[in-house]
């Protein structure tokens, strides 16, 4: 994240104290590699000779001061930024994802990394490395990500987010599924209450969904098909086949856990959005639900129905791609993302990654 001290701390009637340890929070999240420090220059300089500042947070700002046509050239292209103040009581977000945080926050509380909410950690992990390829693909190599995977409980992760918002200690990006089974479809439960924790707080918080249904949906396609293992490599072609004949947007909002057959589009509700874009693509393939074997009340498990359009790939294909990307240097990995057919679902999640979690490399000193 940006970190920026807005102009009204010069003439702050806070405590010199209060305003000392401040500027020594966010100069310390620096040097740790947690988040960018930017401000005026006006605001700079008074920072540089505030009383009782020490020799590594001069370093700090004065780094800032030095590069600041360049630094203020790159940073300006990034809008999320947390703004200190020293002239309100509390925290508000402003336009463009940009929040203004009281002086007296960062006191009590002092400047932690942001937290990577997901439906589970395994999901938050793989945000961030959709981030870093992000940084890769788009060249900005000052950057580096820095965010603090956390685990949200499935169904629960609304409340691990009104947590955050109600105590008002550490800053979170929330990232979920959206559940989403066509693009008409409303935003699944866990989205919409995510979002409504963000809008109706008052914090440091950000919720954002996949593009796709879920996290499957959005894992870039090569490093899908590099990450499972040999038998499932036939559903992998069959993903190809599917996208080549019927488009992003059947791939985008499949079951890709397990798969799409007769009985779960049969499920989605008669005369549903979702129903109504499932049920052309089935025909196509050759399988039209009117004539399944047993009225839909009667239908037996998912297991029970062998009527695919598409064959999942079981609850570990996000485990299976995690234990692949560990084995490979992130650039060979950006690049297979990049060059996948789903690449734009994976940028736009690491894009927002990048924009609440950038940070600089951590200072040797």
């Amino acid at each position: 994240m940006i970190i920026e001290f807005d102009s009204s701390i010069i003439d702050s009637d806070a405590p010199e104290g209060e305003v000392r340890f401040a500027i020594e929070s966010v100069c310390a999240a620096v040097r740790r590699g947690y988040h960018f420090l930017f401000s005026g220059r006006a605001v700079l300089d008074y920072l540089l000779t505030f009383p009782g500042i020490t020799k590594e947070s001069r370093v700090v700002i004065d780094g800032v001061r030095s590069s600041y046509a360049t630094t203020a050239g790159f940073l300006s292209s990034f809008g999320y930024r947390v703004i200190i103040r020293s002239d309100i009581p509390a925290c508000r977000q402003v336009a463009g994802g940009r929040w203004e945080v009281p002086l007296s926050s960062i006191v009590d509380h002092g400047v932690q990394p942001v937290n990577l909410l997901g439906e589970n950690s395994r999901d938050a992990e793989l945000y961030t490395e959709a981030a870093r390829h992000y940084v890769i693909n788009n060249k900005l190599g000052p950057i580096q990500i820095h965010g603090v995977p956390r685990n949200g409980n499935g169904a629960g992760t609304s409340q691990e987010l009104r947590r955050y918002i109600e105590q008002r200690r550490e800053w979170v990006v929330c990232l979920t599924d959206s559940d989403r089974c066509c693009p008409a479809d409303s935003l699944g439960d866990i989205a919409q209450m995510c979002a409504g924790e963000v809008r109706r707080g008052s914090w440091v918080a950000l919720h954002a969904h996949v593009s796709g249904r879920t996290i499957e949906n959005v894992l870039p396609h090569n490093l899908v098909a590099d990450a499972v293992p040999p038998e499932l490599q036939e559903r992998v072609s069959n993903v190809s086949r599917l996208h080549h004949l019927h488009g992003s947007e059947v791939i985008n909002h499949a079951n890709l856990k397990d798969g799409v057959h007769a009985k779960w589009i049969r499920n989605l509700g008669e005369n549903s959005a979702s129903r109504n874009f499932w049920e052309p693509i089935a025909v196509a393939e050759g399988i039209d639900c009117a004539d399944c074997c047993l009225p839909q009340a009667q239908c037996g498990r998912d297991s029970v129905c062998q009527r695919y359009v598409l064959r999942g790939f079981g609850s570990a294909l996000s485990e299976h791609v995690q234990r692949h990307l560990e084995g490979i240097s992130p650039h060979k990995a950006a690049e297979r993302a990049k060059s996948s057919f789903n690449s734009d679902l994976w940028n736009a999640i690491g894009k927002v990654v990048c924009l609440m979690a950038m940070a600089p490399k951590p200072s040797r000193s």
